[in-house]
C-alpha cells in the first residue's frame, strides 16, 4: 500500500464519518417539522 493509496483510503473515512455526522443532523431536522405536524394533527 503506497502513499497515494493511504491517502485515499484517508479521505473516504474522513468523508464516510462526515456523512455520518450529516446524516446525524438531517435526522434532527427533519424530525423537528415531523414532531411539529404531530402535535398540530
Amino acid at each position: 500500500m503506497n502513499i497515494r493509496e493511504t491517502r485515499i483510503y484517508d479521505e473516504i473515512h474522513t468523508l464516510r464519518k462526515n456523512i455520518k455526522v450529516m446524516s446525524g443532523h438531517l435526522r434532527a431536522l427533519l424530525s423537528i417539522p415531523i414532531i411539529g405536524i404531530l402535535i398540530i394533527v
